[in-house]
This record gives structure tokens, C-alpha cells and sequence, in this order.
């Protein structure tokens, strides 16, 4: 492990499932689940993570909305499930990336 501690926010528990088992083994991180906005924000008040990969359309929460609460801070890199839509930094947003149908795509990201 490097030491970096990463949130994952999603909804679609499959994806929960595949990124907290393969980006371990990939970059060597800890990964912490959360499917919904108000589970990753009770994760964010009691622990320090050096990324948050967050979904912008949650159950209880818009992405960009709870990459703004000062919580989350500079750390927040939104990804969308909408392929075709252009989404700008916002919020808080380090970058916006695409959803990603493998978690190596995310390794980018991860590893800066």
C-alpha cells in the first residue's frame, strides 16, 4: 500500500464492489465505499482521505452538490454516468472524468 486513503461514492453497488477489489491491487490505495451522498459525508467527518471519486447522480445527492460542501474541499474528482454530456470542473472539482467500464481507467487519477 502507498498510504493513500481514496473514498468511492457510487450508487451502482456492482462498481462499489469492482473498484474497492481492484484498485488496491492496481495502485496500492485504500479504497472506502459509500453509496450515497449522506453515507460519504458520515465517512468524511470521522477519517482523512486523500481523494474522493464521487458520482454526480446519487440517490440523495447531486455530485456537484456535495463536492461543494466544504467537507469534501479540493478533493473531489466527480465522474458522470452521462457519457455524452460535457461537464466542467465545478465545485470543488480537481477534474471530471467519464464513467469508467474498468477501474484501470481510473489509475490516472488515482496515481497523481
Amino acid at each position: 500500500m502507498n498510504g493513500k486513503r481514496i473514498l468511492y461514492v457510487d450508487d451502482d453497488e456492482a462498481m462499489l464492489r469492482i473498484v474497492a477489489a481492484t484498485l488496491p491491487r492496481l495502485a496500492g490505495v485504500d479504497v472506502v465505499t459509500a453509496a450515497t451522498g449522506t453515507h460519504a459525508l458520515s465517512l468524511l467527518a470521522g477519517g482523512r482521505f486523500d481523494l474522493i471519486l464521487l458520482d454526480y447522480e446519487l440517490p440523495d445527492f447531486d455530485g456537484a452538490d456535495l463536492c461543494a460542501d466544504a467537507t469534501v474541499g479540493k478533493w473531489g474528482i466527480p465522474f458522470t454516468q452521462e457519457l455524452g454530456r460535457q461537464l466542467q470542473p465545478r465545485a470543488g472539482a480537481v477534474t471530471v472524468l467519464a464513467l469508467p467500464r474498468a477501474p484501470q481507467r481510473l489509475l490516472p487519477a488515482v496515481q497523481q
